[in-house]
């Protein structure tokens, strides 16, 4: 398991590395200048990591703040003079816009390059590979959103943000057992992406995530 998850993250993060140094190879005059064993160059290849790590803080903490601003805080004080209490609404639109999250963005099933190269080149143990994979992306969405909660949650308390955020992991691990269900039972990749009823449920979800508060009625979320 341990060799699985080094290996996968080497992987990774090197598939990282050789595209941005492809990138800067596409750049029409900085790619004369750079050589052909570009990717052969130490120096460059350890600023490519470093820019790699870099970019894995941003979309980490930085995906969710932009989440958080433009779909929660943006509307939060106009939706909260319907309601009792900020934090209701707040909690109220975080909750059914997990639940798109989870219809949406179960993760398990999409396909990338580092993927394809682990499983079909390396030969990996496809379970193994897929779940470390998953849980890593799992942990990521838990710590990100976590700070971000404590940041910019108003006067919710942190027992709370960790509550809400476990409840919201939950709900992704359902809807990822319900696709590999339906995969087991029907051996076709039902992606998060291709199914109709997710896409009506999640338009019926966003609805209620904004409906509810400006019609001045609240969701209990006391479950999560």
């Amino acid at each position: 398991m341990f060799k699985t998850l080094r290996i996968s993250f080497t992987l990774k993060n090197t598939y990282r590395v050789n595209a941005i140094l492809f990138a800067l190879k596409r750049i029409p005059l900085l790619g004369k200048i750079l050589p052909a064993s570009l990717y052969r160059v130490r120096g460059l290849k350890i600023v490519a990591f470093i820019l790699a790590l870099f970019w894995e803080v941003v979309v980490l903490f930085g995906g969710k703040l932009l989440y958080l601003a433009l779909f929660i805080l943006s509307v939060q004080d106009f939706l909260t003079r319907a309601a009792e209490t900020s934090n209701q609404v707040f909690l109220h639109i975080l909750l059914f816009l997990s639940l798109v999250g989870a219809l949406l963005n179960t993760g398990i099933c999409d396909p990338s390059k580092d993927k394809y190269y682990a499983l079909i080149s390396l030969r990996m143990d496809a379970k193994q590979y897929t779940l470390i994979n998953y849980f890593y992306d799992l942990a990521k969405t838990f710590i990100g959103f976590v700070v971000m909660l404590m940041l910019f949650g108003r006067t919710l308390s942190p027992g709370l943000c960790i509550l809400v955020l476990l409840g919201f992991i939950e709900l992704k691990l359902f809807m990822a057992g319900d696709f590999l269900k339906e995969y087991a039972s029907q051996r076709m990749i039902l992606t998060d992406k291709s199914s109709k009823k997710v896409w009506m449920l999640s338009a019926l979800f966003l609805f209620l995530a904004y409906s509810l508060p400006f019609l001045g009625m609240r969701c209990r979320i006391g479950c999560l």
